[in-house]
Formats: C-alpha cells, sequence, structure tokens
C-alpha cells in the first residue's frame, strides 16, 4: 500500500528584500498585513487530514492537493495566488554562503484566482491539481526543490518548503496464525517500492571490545553460539557493526575495528561447518561519546566539532575519560536465522504417507511434527497441494491438526481467507471450544473486514475478539486484535470523511499499543499509519525510546530522523546530535542522502539553511 505524504516546513515571514530578479509586483516586506488576515485565518482552518505539495512532471510544476473544495475557497480575491519559488541544490553546497532572501531561488511568475479555478483538474484518487508554472530552462538539469508562495492581494502570507518523508506500507499489528503454536510472518521492514522478501529471524548481540585488542578466539564468542538454539534453524549471515571509541586516528581505529570484526567472524565460524555470508562495517561511536559526557565535566566537548574534539581527547583528557571510552568500544553482533527443514530429504509425497500412517497408529504427536515439516517444505516450493491430500478424520481429537490444514492456505496467500474461513467453521461443528480455531477465525474476519472481501458487521466482530478470552486466549493478544479492529475502524472512517470519530479511533489506538510488545515492524507501521493521520507527534513520542539504542533497527531510526531533523529546536538539543551521530555511524551513505532534493529520495537539501546541520553534513559528508 503505497502512502504519498506531503510534509511541510513552515517558514517564518520576516522583513526581507529580494535581490536581482523579477518579484512580479509581490510583497514581501509587510506594509500590508492586513491584507493576510483574512487569509491566514482561513489557511489555519485548513482540516490536518488537508494535504497539499509541488509535483513536477518534466519541466512542467503542479500544485496538488487532496481536497479542492478547500483550494478554491482559500482564494477570495483575484489577486489572490500561489508562485513558485525553484530553488537548486547548489545554492547550499558547503563553500556557498548561503541565501539570505526570503526567495531562496528563482521565483516564478504568480498564478491568480482566475485561472488556477480555470486550470485545476482531477488527478484521481482523491487530488486535485493545477499548473502552476515551468521549471526555468538553465536550472532544468540541476537537483530542485520548489517552495511555494501562498498570496493575498499580491502580498506573500504563507511560505511553504514541502520535505519528504520515506513511505513505508503499513500494516495491522502482526496477530499470527494459530498453528501448533502462534506463528508470526517475518519480521522484516519491506520500503513500499520493494520487489522480495527474505524468510529469517535475526537476533543481536554485543561484544565488549578490550583496548588494543584485536583478536577473539573460539572461546570468547561459545557463550554467543550456545544462546541461538540451533535445533530448529541454521545460521544463513553474520553481520557486525564494530564500534570505535572516538579518541585517536580515525584511520587506525577503522583499521582495528575491522580486525576486530573478522576476529569474531572468523571465531563464530569455527563452530559451524557450511560456508554463510558475512560482512563487517565500522564507525566511530560518537554517538555514545555525546550521550555519555553529558553528566561529567567534559560536557562542553558537545559542542565542538569532531576534529577539534579529537585534539583535545589525548593526554590527561583521555585518561580522565578512559572509563567513558571504554563502554564505547563494542561490536553489535546481528546473526540471521533461517528455519530448518525437517525431513528434508522426504519428498512430498513420502510425507503425506508417514502423516497419514501416525494417524492410523494413533501417533498424534508424530503426525503434528511429519504435518509441519509438509507445510515447511509447500512454503518452500509454493506449492500446497499435498497438504490437501493429508487424510484427517472430522473429529474432537483431530481439531488441532484439521486447523492447521485450514489455514496454510491463508498463511501462505491471504487471499485464502474465505476458503480457510470455511474451512474452520466446520471444524467448529465437532470441536466449538477450541481456542486456536477461535482466534484464527477472529483475525482471518479481520483481514476480510479491512479489505471487505465479505460484509461483516464490527459489532459482532468486537464480540467475537473479546470473548477469545473465555477460551483461553492470552489478554495480550487480545488487546491487539482490538487495536487493529480500531486502525480499521481509522481507515475506514477516513474514506469517510468522519474525522471525528476517525481521531477518536486513533486516540484509543494511541491511548491503548503502549500495553502490548511491539516487534520492530510494528513500531514502523504503527508510526507510519499515526503519521499519515496528521499525528507526527505521538508517531515521534512512539519511537523516541528506542532509537536512542545503538542497535536499534536502522529503518526505525531513519525514519525518527526523517520525522523530526526538519524541527530546528530539536536539532539544537544534545540528546539529538546522538541520534543523528548515530544514524550515520549505521548506515553513512543514507544518512547522507537526507540532504539530498526531496524530489531525489532526501528529506530537502534546505536542511543546510541550519547552521547545525549544514556542519554535520559537510563534515560528515564532504
Amino acid at each position: 500500500m503505497k502512502r504519498s505524504l506531503f510534509l511541510l516546513i513552515s517558514l517564518l515571514l520576516i522583513v526581507v528584500n529580494v535581490y536581482g530578479q523579477d518579484t512580479y509586483g509581490i510583497i514581501f516586506n509587510g506594509k500590508k498585513t492586513s491584507d493576510c488576515t483574512g487569509f491566514n485565518q482561513r489557511f489555519v482552518k485548513k482540516s490536518k487530514e488537508i494535504s497539499f505539495g509541488v509535483k513536477r512532471e518534466g519541466d512542467r510544476l503542479f500544485l496538488e492537493v487532496t481536497d479542492k473544495n478547500w483550494l478554491v475557497s482559500l482564494f477570495k480575491n483575484n489577486l489572490d495566488g500561489v508562485a513558485i519559488d525553484v530553488i537548486p541544490k547548489d545554492h547550499f553546497e558547503c563553500d556557498v554562503e548561503l541565501p539570505k532572501t526570503q526567495v531562496r531561488g528563482t521565483l516564478l511568475k504568480p498564478v491568480y484566482k482566475k485561472l488556477l479555478n480555470q486550470r485545476i483538474k482531477d488527478n484521481g484518487t482523491n487530488r486535485w491539481r493545477v499548473l502552476v508554472g515551468m521549471v526555468p530552462n538553465e536550472l532544468r538539469s540541476k537537483p530542485l526543490e520548489f517552495n511555494i508562495l501562498f498570496l493575498s492581494n499580491k502580498t506573500m502570507c504563507q511560505y511553504y518548503n514541502i520535505y519528504n518523508l520515506d513511505s513505508y506500507p503499513w500494516d495491522l499489528l502482526d496477530m499470527g496464525i494459530y498453528f501448533d503454536t502462534i506463528t508470526y510472518k517475518n519480521d522484516i521492514i519491506q520500503k513500499s517500492d520493494a520487489k522480495e522478501k527474505t524468510s529469517y529471524k535475526k537476533l543481536n548481540f554485543v561484544i565488549p571490545f578490550e583496548k588494543n585488542k584485536s583478536q577473539y578466539s573460539a572461546i570468547d564468542v561459545k557463550p554467543i553460539y550456545d544462546s541461538l538454539n540451533l535445533t530448529d534453524y541454521d545460521i544463513s549471515k553474520i553481520s557486525i557493526n564494530a564500534y570505535a571509541s572516538v579518541e585517536g586516528s580515525t584511520a587506525v581505529n577503522k583499521k582495528l575495528q575491522s580486525e576486530r570484526g573478522a576476529s569474531i567472524i572468523k571465531a563464530l565460524k569455527s563452530y559451524i561447518s557450511n560456508d554463510i555470508e558475512t560482512d563487517v562495517s565500522t564507525s566511530e561511536n560518537w554517538a555514545a561519546f555525546f550521550r555519555d559526557i553529558q553528566n561529567s565535566k567534559f560536557k562542553d566537548l558537545s559542542s565542538l566539532d569532531k576534529a577539534t574534539i579529537k585534539k583535545r581527547l589525548t593526554g590527561t583528557t583521555a585518561n580522565e575519560l578512559e572509563s567513558i571510552l571504554s563502554n564505547h568500544r563494542k561490536g553489535v553482533v546481528t546473526i540471521y536465522l533461517t528455519k530448518k527443514i525437517r525431513f528434508e530429504n522426504l519428498t512430498s509425497n513420502q510425507l503425506v504417507q508417514r502423516f497419514n500412517e501416525s494417524l492410523t497408529k494413533g501417533d498424534l504427536e508424530n503426525a503434528q511434527i511429519i504435518q509441519r515439516a509438509l507445510f515447511d517444505k509447500s512454503l518452500k516450493s509454493g506449492n500446497p497441494e499435498y497438504i490437501n491430500q493429508l487424510e484427517i478424520p472430522e473429529q474432537f481429537q483431530y481439531a488441532n491438526l484439521s486447523n492447521n490444514r485450514a489455514v496454510f492456505g491463508y498463511y501462505q496467500d491471504p487471499r485464502y481467507a474465505l476458503i480457510s474461513k470455511n474451512k474452520l467453521l466446520k471444524i467448529l461443528e465437532y470441536a466449538p471450544k477450541n481456542k486456536k480455531v477461535r482466534y484464527n477465525l477472529a483475525a482471518i474476519d479481520l483481514y476480510m473486514h479491512r479489505y471487505n472481501f465479505e460484509e461483516i458487521d464490527i459489532n459482532d466482530l468486537r464480540k467475537d475478539i473479546i470473548n477469545l478470552k473465555n477460551y483461553g486466549i492470552p489478554q495480550i493478544l487480545v488487546t491487539r486484535m482490538i487495536l487493529n479492529l480500531n486502525i480499521v475502524k481509522a481507515e475506514k472512517l477516513q474514506r469517510a470523511k468522519k474525522y471525528k470519530e476517525k481521531d477518536q479511533a486513533v486516540s484509543f489506538i494511541k491511548k491503548m499499543y503502549k500495553n502490548i510488545p511491539l516487534s520492530n515492524k510494528d513500531y514502523l507501521s504503527l508510526a507510519q499509519f499515526l503519521t499519515y493521520y496528521a499525528n507526527v507527534q505521538s508517531a515521534k513520542e512512539l519511537l523516541q525510546p528506542v532509537v536512542e539504542k545503538v542497535d536499534v533497527n536502522e529503518d526505525l531510526l531513519f525514519y525518527y530522523v526523517n520525522l523530526t531533523i526538519v524541527n530546528d529546536f530539536l536539532v539544537k538539543q544534545q540528546d539529538y546530535r546522538v541520534i543523528l551521530n548515530n544514524a550515520y555511524a549505521q548506515n553513512p551513505q543514507r544518512f547522507c542522502r537526507l540532504f539530498n532534493a526531496s524530489t531525489e529520495e532526501g528529506v530537502t537539501f534546505q536542511l543546510l539553511s541550519n547552521e547545525y546541520l549544514r556542519l554535520t553534513y559537510c563534515e560528515s559528508c564532504k
């Protein structure tokens, strides 16, 4: 589900001059501010669900909005309209003096009320657009952004910089499918344009590095290997982010960390017979450094650039800070595990035969193991035909096996939801209190209600979910379903433009999600959901506790940075410097892309008007 988000930086109006270009008679100096009073009153009444932005198609620029009536009602007078400020990135390069004017680039000719109303067209999917200008010839080959001037009686009343936020597909909180146990989908965060998935689970470990030690033996990593419990999984990949403390030469630190990472991987591989993929990345642990000096007498170091800090971290200062620096030398080891397929040497036909023989003998325990092996093989091959060859009597004692078979199709492909539901209803006829069947029915009904696969009464569905606890389903799983029910409710109310009721559903979600554990995918889906429904502050609060950890999921960290990096007040805070340095340490290339044009997968290069962000970018990315 691709979501395109228009997010805005509102730039304060200030008294400035505009040099060297035609300003088409627009008034910038605020001498006629009374012209803006009525306009601004109409503007601030904009529902938070309404968004707007500038879209480029070839060299044509369109103002695109999600509510035509709002745009039309905004312009009352003939000289009310919009003008586009076309801004090239080279105005913000590190060796260029920043623009001192309100108009930062090339101002295009304004488009006023009459022409706006004539040009506005339906662009489908609740969007309307109006042609507002062309990219100047001399700028067409450059990275560009497009700020919007809103005008009333030729007076600039609002000036907006549109920025880009990475869009992820949000989904319901993962409810899993109840086979023998609750089985969840892969906890993988996926960009909305991703083409592939990888089936794995991953575990993180932290190894402290001793000063000047670079070689690690098998005995050093044995506790990690012993904790993996490789009965059901094989190791498919080992990844290490090796962090150095910040004192000393960056080149020496990088070499030392590479040696440490490679040594740990070699030690781990001594326990493994098959070849596995490995990678090592290195970085200096600036995030932890800035965090930990805040309560020390060296806190003033945090205001300095990194090169100056390194010069200070010698002699007595380095010795006094060693108790802090020693905690920053560490390796974050990520081990990716793939599920073992039992009876891999047997064909699907042979597994079906053994399963049926086990049932004939009354060996339900072995039948359950064989059924799961057949499921794993069918998932891997993408061929479910053998599942239907399992001969399971329609009797109470076999209900769990029948349940597994009934929901396999839905687990493999949600489009089988209705088929799986009908099979589960059949099982209820002879096992009406089976908790696994009841749970799966509720989960499938919730899915079908979301996508309108079947007419489902929402009140009946809510009762079914609440009653799950009477069949032995833990309250925490019931709460997840209730949250999902409200996510679906909010989506449907949004489409119906019942914004007040939608806000009530969102408020319930914000109140209740704190009562359940969240996976990485859950965090990102929920943050994306809150952002889309104009609860950006709530999305920040959701992610803030997890993004300060050095081993935070990379996508969660960068989503939080995307949400917050345009906030000048927040960027000034020392805690935020910790988060930015953590982002740079995890993925320097991705961090530097934040400062690309919003039209080229960046947030906005106009971030570089912020002195601290400019210093960080020029220091780290150039």
